[in-house]
């Protein structure tokens, strides 16, 4: 199984840092999760501050995962989530790791992430909506996700 966030925190030794007392099956999650939010950040060739803040905040409300361990985290998985890197394995993966309602609600992380610098550009809707397609999340939940984020952004 390929999770390159997940070796990444392991040859850095630092693995157990980021786990305290999870399971080796929920820190390969969330080393997943972290992967694919990072590759929204990242659609469109920049990562501001407020998508790394993003990330982090999802790691620590979503998966319980204390600050300085979700930090670390997005700081391996920025160094680890390349262009080379195997998206359809790093999402069928993820897929395999999560139920249909935690793969629904990561579809709302996503749009989050994506959102944190202000909007959601068309790169990362794009990225957002292949994600959805290989989680097999429906088209309904994916567009309700989707107008989630339009209705929070008509808010502000």
């Amino acid at each position: 199984m390929l999770n390159k966030v997940f070796y990444g925190l392991k040859r850095r030794g630092k693995a157990e840092d980021v786990s305290k007392g999870l399971s080796e099956e929920k820190i390969r999650k969330l080393c997943l999760a972290a992967g694919l939010m990072t590759r929204i950040a990242q659609a469109d060739d920049k990562v501001s501050s407020s998508e790394k803040l993003a990330i982090q905040v999802a790691l620590t409300k979503g998966w319980s995962l204390g600050p300085k361990e979700a930090e670390f985290l997005v700081h391996v998985a920025l160094q680890e989530i390349t262009p080379d890197v195997d998206y359809y394995r790093l999402t069928r993966n993820f897929y395999g790791h999560t139920t249909e309602d935690e793969r629904r609600r990561f579809i709302d992380v996503l749009f989050a992430v994506g959102a944190a610098d202000g909007m959601v550009t068309q790169d990362e809707m794009r990225e957002i909506h292949d994600i959805s397609k290989s989680l097999k999340v429906s088209q309904r939940d994916y567009v309700l996700a989707k107008g989630k984020i339009a209705s929070a952004n008509r808010e502000n």
